[in-house]
């Protein structure tokens, strides 16, 4: 396994899926490639080619930059090779797949939100998306388990002040 695409979403589920897939990477000696998404506007948006909409998104990709740059810094501190990918997309699921293909990944690890089978229906989930048309395995990373890993240090920090 040399090639494995992790792609997080900056937000508070990132430690989880960013410790299962550095995981799997140091087991396997593999690269790493830090994907993230960032949203375009629709091109019908009255919003969408408006200066302070280009000064907004420029701010917004150099803070992104910098986030993914820490994350990435702290994997190599750990020994591993790290690439960051910070890409738009209107489509994540086309995204994460188009990655996958051009980084050769052999396994792609991304969180799973888990809102049920009626939610992913009627408004389609990203997941499910790239698990169906992935060239590699996935690895979905379930939020109740970044909910379990935060409860298990809240109750830790509780005790070391006891």
């Amino acid at each position: 396994m040399q090639n494995i695409l992790i792609s997080v979403s900056l937000w508070d589920t990132t430690d989880t899926v960013l410790a299962q897939g550095s995981r799997i990477a140091e087991a396997f000696d593999s690269t790493v490639w830090l994907l993230h998404i960032m949203k375009e506007p629709s091109l019908g948006s009255p919003r969408a080619s408006t200066p302070e909409l280009r000064e907004e998104k420029a701010k917004e990709k150099s803070d992104l930059d910098t986030e993914m740059q820490s994350r990435a810094n702290d994997l190599k501190q750990r020994g591993l090779e790290v690439h960051t990918l910070l890409r738009e997309g209107t489509d994540p699921a086309d995204v994460i797949l188009e990655e996958a293909r051009q980084a050769s990944a052999d396994l792609i690890v991304m969180g799973a939100h888990g809102r049920g089978a009626l939610y992913g229906a009627l408004l389609g989930d990203i997941a499910q998306d790239v698990v169906r048309q992935a060239p590699c395995p996935v690895l979905l990373v379930p939020m109740k388990m970044h909910q379990a890993q935060q409860k298990a240090e809240q109750e830790a920090q509780k005790k070391e002040k006891a």
